[in-house]
Parts: structure tokens; C-alpha cells; sequence
């Protein structure tokens, strides 16, 4: 025959009790996946596929009257206590579905932050790419551009070059050199050499007749 448990009080025999009722049942959570152990190692579709089972188990009436354990006072246990008065206590696999449930959701929660996180770190890397991309577009274009205008400038030269003689090109060069020195010495008020002055119209009279000649 077994020894009667002694217990001080109806708190400390339910607690003693729903610690018995957890071991109790901890082969039916395992052969059932909703232990612990078992939804630490699955992905988030899975988790709630046994969301899904550990809620209808646990409003399943006939599921839990199966798998309840009764202890009666007086035959399994007394208390100290005398003003104490119920005939037994009911335990039942609830709880540890309740705790299942309560691991789940705290699972997919920390799973769909994690994706989350994820998710945003994705979209600020596609971001930075796109930005990082339209500058090179841009830089590119900006480029591209300023060869044109040199291109446009260096043609624009050549075409110079192509029609003009090397004399006449040289001619210019004197041409506004000479006149820059004239109109120095003018600002200064000083008399201009007269050779540079002679320079000055010879080449500007060349220049007239080089005209006169092209039309």
C-alpha cells in the first residue's frame, strides 16, 4: 500500500501535484511534437501547423477527459491544514498545451522579427545599390558630355586649323600681341615705338587683303 503524501496546505498539494502532472505527461507531448525540445528545432511553417494542433487539442473535450489525473484527498494525499475543504484535485494535459502554445507564438514572434530585420537590411542594401548605381549613371552622363563638348571644341579648332594658313595663324598671334602692346602704351601715355606701330598696320593690311582675296 502506498504512504499517504503529507502536504501543508490545498497551494502546496496543487503545486506538488502539477509538477507530478508535468512528468506525467511529458511522453504525450513528445509522441504529439509539442514538447519543448521539439518546436525549438522547426521552421516557422511548421510552428504553426502545431499551433494549429495544441489549440484544437485543447478544446477538445474528450482529448482531455482522456488525459486527466485525479488525486484524491484522504487516499493520495492529506493536508495540514483543517480548514481546508475539497475532495481531491483534477489535473489535466492543458496546462502543458497552454505552455506549448505560449512557446509557439513567442517562437514565431522572434522568427517573423528575425525575417523582419532581415527583410530591412535586404531593402537597404537593394537602396544603397540603386542610389550607388543612379550616380554612376549620372557621373557617366556627366562625362560622357563633357567628351562631347571637348570633342565639339577640338573640331571646331581643326576646322580652324584646316582653313587657315600656318602664316595667318602666326599673323593673329603677332596681330594681338602688338595690339595689346599698343593699347598699353597708350593707358600709360607714352609715345609707341614706331616699329611696332608700322607692325601693327602691315600685318592688319595683310589680314584686309587676305579677306578681300578669300571672298
Amino acid at each position: 500500500m502506498e504512504s499517504i503524501i503529507e502536504l501543508e496546505n490545498l497551494d502546496a498539494a496543487q503545486k506538488f501535484f502539477k509538477d507530478q502532472s508535468i512528468e506525467h505527461f511529458k511522453g504525450l507531448t513528445k509522441i504529439l511534437a509539442l514538447d519543448i525540445e521539439s518546436l525549438s528545432s522547426i521552421d516557422i511553417t511548421l510552428l504553426k501547423v502545431r499551433l494549429k494542433e495544441a489549440e484544437n487539442l485543447i478544446y477538445d473535450i474528450n482529448f482531455i477527459q482522456k488525459h486527466t489525473l485525479i488525486v484524491r484527498k484522504d487516499e493520495t494525499f492529506r493536508v495540514s491544514s483543517t480548514n481546508t475543504y475539497f475532495n481531491g484535485i483534477e489535473l489535466n494535459i492543458k496546462y502543458q498545451l497552454r505552455e506549448s502554445i505560449e512557446f509557439i507564438k513567442n517562437r514565431i514572434i522572434q522568427i517573423e522579427g528575425q525575417t523582419m530585420t532581415l527583410r530591412d537590411e535586404s531593402e537597404n542594401v537593394y537602396t544603397q545599390e540603386a542610389n550607388w548605381e543612379m550616380e554612376l549613371r549620372v557621373k557617366m552622363q556627366e562625362h560622357i558630355i563633357k567628351t562631347q563638348n571637348f570633342n565639339n571644341k577640338y573640331e571646331v579648332i581643326l576646322k580652324f586649323l584646316s582653313r587657315e594658313t600656318t602664316a595667318s595663324i602666326v599673323g593673329l598671334f603677332l596681330l594681338l600681341t602688338l595690339g595689346i602692346c599698343l593699347s598699353v602704351t597708350m593707358f600709360l601715355n607714352k609715345e609707341p615705338l614706331k616699329i611696332i606701330e608700322s607692325a601693327f598696320l602691315l600685318i592688319l593690311g595683310y589680314f584686309f587683303g587676305h579677306s578681300k582675296e578669300s571672298k
